[in-house]
């Protein structure tokens, strides 16, 4: 055919340099001939203009870049696509350029009448709106029509009919096909022929794709006898052949869905709107209260210089503008006005609320973009990210970047460093998976340190978490820690959630907030949104169609049907504009420039429109008409709230591309295309572009995605799609999505096909993997019990390998989050399932075991049991235990025996044994002391015989067989058995010496903290100053809560506040560090957790403040009466019993304090040997006994008195220096009581004094002076002597911080200091109010405050 068309003149445009051309149809007009001539892919050949054809070139240049498109030698001539052959044949539509990306220059109307000197007149930019994608923009004054999706403008008196993705010229006999950028003759079309056709077309038809049109339907061209081969012109018949078959091509089936696909009876959409409703460039209506409060949270966040979070809560039901609110704190002055801010949101997923960690890790991997994002912006300081970078490695160990880069793997890019070059610190890695349970507090640390060093490098950071009702329960847990009190940092945390969609743990999470604001730990601000008004409608709707002041009257009908429909919510009634204007209920006047509408008809036809804004959306979608963007919907639905580009490219490529019928390019340009529709249609938007990401526009219009979908297919379709990312997706990008290919499988699986549950389940085995590795325990347990409901029932036989890794992912995740007694049934099935098979198969349940005895509870009695399963084991790897008591008992002392002659070789080394580490043992040996390691605070904790024999035994290996990583815990252990039971100081201090060594040589970070706990606060705190070891326990505290060790890290804690209590540390300073160590997490059955508040209890009453709040703690802790199957109750007593001595000495009670110390015994001694408590035990049951005997002269307690000193001199003889001024005061009360001289006596007291001032205890010293008031008031009755050491101990005790004490002795000895030295007041709770209120010493107990007046 003629390429040349002959069009009016009115409609040739002029380009920059006045060469005709229209850049609509893809031809120029040839002055020469009068003429469209084909622009030869953007080449004039008619123009002598060089600068012309210059610009055509790289006009088509820059077009193949944009869209992307692979051009070769072998293609040039044989392109469909392409004109440039001169070739004929049927007419082919030649490529699209443009001369820039976005809106081109706006062309010159070239006419007969506008050829003059000024030139075409200039179309102004307001006159075409702004839209996105496909859509038409209508010049509102010139007439212009204006194709987003062309870049092109051509005359909109050409365009009288829109129908779809064509358009029709009715002046002329031209048909113009959008799809190809072309005009061609309406006689050559071969798809209308008149309007009435077109018109009378279906809904489907009307909107129908380009892609589906012309790529899947179009005809394909015949090779030119000049350049064509027999096989081009064999396939071109070939295709032509195809071309006349019926059209194979699956669609998706029809929705039987009313009310959907229509307004009203029979009525179907209309053409493409030509202009669209621009929301996003409307005003918040109504909202002007919430966005007030959303700017005040973040000036006062700003301005606060205290290190306190702020929780801003943004709840309201769906579709209220809760996100948009949120979002709008960026566009605020007073967030404009701060100093390098910096705002990262996050949204959690409505289907796919098993993937950990969802909405956090979207935040983090947007504050890492914008940490690569630091080197590029102008007034930023240069390698500003590789200072942040080089905090961050200086900050967080290795290991712990390890872990979150695994989380965030832009990290890795930014720190350098790759996981892979770090295997040794993966979990479940050799010996790693025995320290599991430390993952998730090392994850959480890593976190807090990670925000530390971020807000440090921000003036302000602000946090948005979307749909926070869909969070997991692991990500409440984290934000919670990431919002806890710090001294380091603060963030403004924005929550959204819908209100009437909370879970119970979301619920627990708003209550413990509400507790923190309460009590002035974090700032809350409350910002409930609801439906907009009837009036706030009106005002919306004037700004969104720009309705005039003066003829906003004329809206009050349609606003008033409009919120009647919609019930106010802002989202649904965008939905119901969108559907007004497809349906042209609502439309732009080109002639009156405005919306206009018709609000009766309106208020007719949406009679029986759905109440549900899923609805309406996908009835937009089921309007679209094209295959591929309602496939790449389906596919996207599926895969969260935000989906890659390049994963839905291989989606629908390999599960729909082969329902085309046309090649890999066009295919390519179909997927592209169908992406491009969609954002225009307002369903998504692009996330990113440095790596492609599409993220829905809101939940809802995911939902009727979803929707589009039959529910009765919807499992299996979503099995398809978890099978084909399984398949195709690379293994980096697997373990990326492998929660939600795990998600997508597990609903709908054929019972029937085996091969596909066992496909299943590894992907389950995966998911649990890598949930583990995140320390996403909860998932992983999930995950784990998932893939096992899918092997068949006699899974050990068929699947044995898989059953084994699944049983092992789920016990280890069962046993960290704190679900014993299931790991301890799941533990037995997989022990007696692998009886026949080797010990190493069982070995990995036998120690979860062992771990998870140590929290298990008491009354079910399985901590014995676990322990006897454990013995058996080692008898199995050849070291055996005795089983009877006198057995036992002569192993003991032999073991003893042992350990001494080491110590004597320790000794001669001065604790350097010189021993190599442990390469290559004989068999079993490795494995067999990784058993022993697990045992060790089992047998302990169960007050086992054979603690001893296991830690011996450990030593003994370490001896025979070199070091390996367990050996410097074994010799921490046997350190409190030499300052315990054997009473050998210098014992306990050479193997604790001998245990830190080792621990520099295996270097080994799991093991750190517990062999510094053991080493310095059970075994060098006897012969060094308190004040050093509390200083070493407080870096082992430290190195604890890096390394997770939370077990370690609270026995470190109470240590090192025990040694600050004996070096004197002021009181204000154990408080603070006491309510740190509370805010740590806890286990319920871990028994320091209770020491740490007995110790803040104690504190406070000293300082006369109110423990009202630590006493109900204490209460709500399971203490009961001391039981024989459970030795942990009696060591909560025993916490109880001495924090009552500690109260009853330093507070003057000491008859009560010597009552209890009888009852009591030597319980301290024998439950914490080698402790700080167990040193202060013998100096307050002897202080306090031997005052009772001066007063009383009983015999029991002298001889009580008598005992405890004898025991803290030989302390002294061995050389602890902590205990010198104990015996001094012990001895000043003793020669009181054999009455000896009054100048001895005196010169004792004056004595333990000053001994107690040298070493800096001014707590004691004040406790010595008021001892020395007494004697000097009840035995010397010198009253001036007495007031006068009385007056010292109120000063020492007042500068200690014990104002509670103060207030206790001024009322005491209210007479003896003449009342003037100030009134009596009231004592805060002391030990004899305790004593009161305890009851007997196997009651249970009740610490309720009472106040002594």
């Amino acid at each position: 055919m003629d390429f040349r068309l002959r069009l009016p003149a009115d409609h040739v445009y002029l380009n920059d340099d006045e060469t005709c051309i229209s850049s609509v149809t893809g031809f120029f007009y040839d002055h020469s001939v009068s003429e469209y001539v084909p622009s030869r892919d953007g080449v004039t050949p008619s123009s002598s203009n060089n600068k012309h054809n210059n610009y055509y070139a790289a006009a088509k240049e820059r077009e193949d870049r944009q869209y992307g498109r692979r051009r070769s030698s072998k293609h040039n001539n044989n392109d469909p696509m392409d004109n440039s052959s001169g070739n004929s044949g049927p007419p082919q539509r030649p490529r699209r350029f443009s001369d820039r990306s976005g809106p081109p220059q706006r062309p010159r109307r070239y006419s007969e009448s506008s050829r003059d000197n000024n030139g075409p007149p200039q179309i102004p930019e307001r006159c075409l709106s702004v839209c996105s994608g496909m859509e038409p923009s209508i010049s509102e004054q010139y007439n212009y029509y204006h194709d987003r999706a062309t870049t092109t403008t051509t005359t909109a008196t050409m365009l009288t009919n829109i129908q779809g993705d064509s358009g029709l010229f009715t002046e002329s006999e031209y048909y113009h096909d959008r799809a190809t950028t072309t005009i061609i003759p309406r006689g050559d079309s071969g798809h209308f022929t008149n309007t009435t056709h077109s018109k009378a077309s279906d809904a489907t038809a009307a909107r129908r794709s380009w892609t589906d049109d012309v790529f899947c339907h179009s005809p394909p061209r015949k090779p030119t006898r000049e350049n064509s081969t027999s096989k081009e012109e064999s396939e071109y018949e070939q295709q032509q052949q195809q071309q006349q078959e019926p059209n194979n091509v699956e669609t998706i089936p029809e929705l039987n869905i009313p009310h959907l696909t229509r307004l009203g009876t029979g009525e179907q959409p209309t053409a493409t709107a030509n202009k669209r409703l621009a929301f996003a460039e409307t005003k918040m209506v109504g909202r002007e209260i919430q966005s007030s409060l959303l700017a005040e949270s973040l000036q006062n966040h700003a301005k606060r210089a205290m290190m306190r979070s702020h929780v801003v809560q943004i709840h309201g039901e769906s579709g209220t503008g809760k996100t948009r609110l949120a979002q709008s704190i960026q566009s605020t002055s007073v967030f404009r006005s701060l100093d390098n801010p910096l705002f990262v949101h996050g949204k959690f997923d409505m289907l796919h609320r098993d993937v950990p960690y969802a909405g956090i890790v979207a935040a983090l991997e947007v504050l890492a973009e914008r940490i690569l994002q630091l080197d590029n912006e102008q007034d930023s300081l240069p390698l500003r990210s590789q200072s942040l970078a080089n905090k961050l490695v200086a900050a967080i160990d290795t290991e712990e970047l390890v872990l979150l880069i695994k989380l965030v793997p832009l990290l890795g890019i930014i720190l350098g460093i790759d996981p892979r070059d770090h295997p040794q610190t993966s979990v479940g890695n050799n010996d790693n998976d025995m320290f599991i349970d430390r993952t998730k507090t090392r994850f959480r640390e890593a976190i807090r340190r990670f925000l530390c060093v971020v807000c440090q490098s921000f003036s302000t950071v602000v946090f948005l978490l979307d749909d926070l009702q869909f969070a997991d329960d692991e990500s409440l847990a984290l934000l919670q820690g990431m919002l806890e009190p710090q001294q380091e940092y603060s963030l403004l945390c924005i929550v959204v959630y819908r209100s009437s969609e909370l879970h119970e743990s979301l619920q627990k999470t708003l209550a413990h907030w509400e507790h923190q604001s309460a009590t002035g730990r974090i700032d809350l601000t409350q910002i409930p949104l609801s439906h907009l008004s009837k009036r706030s409608v009106h005002l919306y709707m004037q700004d969104l169609l720009d309705v005039a002041p003066d003829e906003a009257a004329n809206l009050d009908a349609l606003a008033s049907i409009c919120h009647q429909r919609t019930g106010g919510n802002p989202f649904f009634l965008n939905s119901f504009l969108t559907m007004l204007t497809c349906y042209g209920h609502l439309s732009y006047d080109l002639d009156q420039h405005k919306w206009t509408w018709d609000a009766q008809q309106v208020d007719i036809k949406t009679q029986s429109t759905t109440r549900n804004a899923v609805e309406l959306q996908l009835a937009q979608m089921t309007t679209l008409g094209s295959q591929s963007s309602l496939e790449i919907l389906r596919l996207a639905a599926c895969l969260g709230s935000t989906c890659k580009e390049s994963v839905l490219h291989a989606l629908w490529f390999q599960l729909f591309g082969q329902r085309y019928q046309c090649d890999q390019d066009t295919l390519e340009q179909v997927f592209k295309t169908s992406l491009d529709l969609l954002c225009s249609e307002g369903f998504w938007h692009k996330h990113k572009d440095l790596i492609p990401v599409y993220q829905w526009n809101h939940d809802q219009i995911r939902s009727g995605a979803m929707l589009l979908t039959p529910e009765k297919d919807r499992n299996e379709f979503q099995c398809q799609v978890g099978e084909a990312l399984a398949t195709h997706l690379k293994s980096g990008d697997l373990e990326s999505m492998i929660f939600v290919v795990a998600h997508l499988v597990n609903p709908g699986f054929d019972t029937n096909d085996k091969q596909r549950q066992l496909q299943f389940a590894r992907l389950n085995l995966l998911a649990s993997q890598h949930a583990t590795t995140i320390a996403a325990f909860t998932n992983a347990k999930m995950f784990a019990a998932k893939g096992l409901s899918f092997l068949p029932e006699d899974k050990w036989v068929q699947s044995n390998d898989l059953c084994h890794e699944l049983f092992t992912c789920l016990i280890r995740a069962e046993r960290v989050c704190g679900d014993i007694s299931s790991m301890e049934k799941h533990c037995q099935e997989l022990i007696e399932a692998q009886t026949d098979k080797p010990i190493s198969t069982r070995l990995g349940a036998t120690i979860n075991l062992c771990y998870g005895g140590f929290y298990s509870s008491p009354a079910l009695g399985s901590r014995r049991e676990s322990l006897e399963v454990g013995i058996t084991a080692l008898e199995e790897l050849g070291c055996a235990f005795p089983r009877n008591q006198i057995t036992t008992g002569a192993k003991t002392m032999a073991c003893m025996t042992h350990l001494k002659k080491v110590r004597n070789k320790l000794a001669k080394a001065d604790g350097d044994l010189k021993l190599d580490k442990m390469i290559d043992p004989p068999k079993n040996i490795r494995e067999t002391c990784k058993l022993l390691f697990a045992l060790m605070p089992l047998s302990e904790l169960c007050n086992d015989a054979r603690f001893p024999l296991i830690v011996g035994r450990l030593v003994e290996y370490t001896l025979q067989y070199g070091i390996s990583i367990y050996a410097p815990s074994a010799f921490a252990a046997a350190a409190p058995m030499f300052t315990g039971p054997l009473n050998d100081l210098k014992g306990g201090a050479l193997f604790a010496k001998c245990a830190l060594k080792l621990t520099e040589m295996v270097k080994y970070r799991p093991i750190i903290p517990g062999t510094r706990v053991k080493s310095y606060g059970q075994g060098l705190v006897w012969t060094t100053p308190a004040c050093e070891a509390a200083t070493q326990l407080q870096l082992a505290h430290e190195c604890g809560v890096r390394a997770g060790d939370r077990g370690c890290t609270e026995q470190a804690g109470c240590a090192s506040t025990l040694c600050s209590f004996l070096a004197g540390c002021p009181l204000g300073q154990m408080v603070s560090n006491c309510r740190t160590q509370l805010q740590l997490e806890r286990a319920r059955t871990d028994f320091h957790a209770h020491h740490a508040e007995f110790q803040l209890m104690a504190f406070l009453s000293f300082q006369g403040k109110d423990t009202d709040e630590v006493v109900e703690s204490i209460n709500s802790w399971p203490i009961g009466a001391p039981s024989k199957d459970d030795p942990t109750s009696d060591k909560n007593h025993l916490y109880v019993f001495w924090t009552k001595k500690l109260l009853n000495t330093y507070m003057g009670d000491f008859d009560l304090c010597a009552e209890t110390s009888l009852a009591q015994g030597e319980s301290i001694k024998k439950s914490f040997p080698g402790s700080p408590m167990s040193m202060m035990d013998p100096f307050l049951r002897g202080l306090s006994c031997l005052v009772v005997a001066r007063r009383s002269g009983k015999k029991s307690m002298l001889k009580e008195g008598k005992s405890m000193l004898a025991i803290i001199s030989d302390w002294v003889n061995q050389g602890n220096p902590n205990v010198v001024h104990y015996e001094a005061i012990m001895k000043a009360e003793l020669s009181a009581i054999k009455k000896k001289s009054r100048g001895k006596v005196l010169a004792k007291y004056q004595n333990a004094v000053d001994l107690a001032k040298q070493v800096g205890c001014m707590h004691d010293a004040a406790l010595f002076y008021e001892c020395w008031g007494l004697y000097a008031l009840e035995c010397l009755e010198a009253h001036p002597e007495a007031s006068a050491c009385i007056r010292q101990s109120i000063q020492l005790f007042s500068s200690w911080g014990a104002n509670g004490k103060v207030q206790k002795m001024q009322s005491q000895y209210f007479d003896l200091l003449g009342g003037g030295n100030s009134s009596p007041g009231k004592a805060s709770m002391t030990a004899s109010n305790l004593n009161e209120r305890s009851g007997s010493p196997t009651s249970s107990m009740d610490l309720s405050i009472a106040h002594d007046n």
